[in-house]
Parts: structure tokens; C-alpha cells; sequence
């Protein structure tokens, strides 16, 4: 699978850490090495903008379809921030880049 991603005008941009901590986590998850936990999923997720469309054939639902996953989301992200999770799992990254994300973002 290749994945390709150029954000540009985003607040904090997806970059090369964000992907290897989430498809390593993911990898992790799918060969039973990691627990899926669904407060670090959302909080990932929640910081790439974007979220799943529930019932997407079901057009007459309009923007819901999108906007309540999107709250649902967010407040799981909320809530996984509250317990200490980043978009960035430092498990999955190097120690000197970890320091430098959390380093970056408290300079934010």
C-alpha cells in the first residue's frame, strides 16, 4: 500500500511521525502484539480532520452523516486527550524525534 500525503495549510500537519506511529499501532493491532484502544484511535484520527460517514447511502440524513460521527469522535479525542493521549503514540517513534514533537508542541 502506498500513501502519500502533502498537508500544507493545517495546524499541526500530518508528517512522517504521525503515519509511522499509526500503522505501526495498527500493524500492532492487527497481528495481536497491541490492544486496540478505541481513546487513541479517535484521537488520531480526530487530529487528520477528518472522520468515518455513517449510512452513506442513506442520503436524506444530509450532513449527519458525517457531523455525528464527527462529535462522537471528537469527544472521544477529547476525552483521550484528558487521559494523556497524543495523535503521536511515542511508543512507535524514536526517542529523539518523540522529544522533538513533544518539545514542538509545547512551544505552540
Amino acid at each position: 500500500m502506498y500513501i502519500w500525503a502533502h498537508p500544507s495549510s493545517v495546524i499541526e500537519p500530518m508528517d512522517a511521525l504521525f503515519f509511522q506511529s499509526l500503522l505501526r499501532y495498527v500493524s500492532n493491532v492487527t497481528t495481536g502484539k497491541a490492544k486496540l484502544d478505541p481513546f487513541q484511535i479517535m484521537t488520531t484520527q480526530h487530529a487528520s480532520a477528518t472522520a468515518l460517514v455513517w449510512f452513506p447511502r442513506a442520503t436524506w440524513l444530509g450532513p449527519l452523516r458525517w457531523w455525528v460521527p464527527w462529535k462522537i469522535q471528537g469527544a472521544f479525542a477529547w476525552v483521550g486527550g484528558l487521559m494523556g493521549y497524543t495523535p503521536v503514540i511515542e511508543t512507535y517513534v524514536d526517542r529523539e524525534d518523540w522529544e522533538g514533537y513533544v518539545g514542538g508542541k509545547k512551544k505552540a
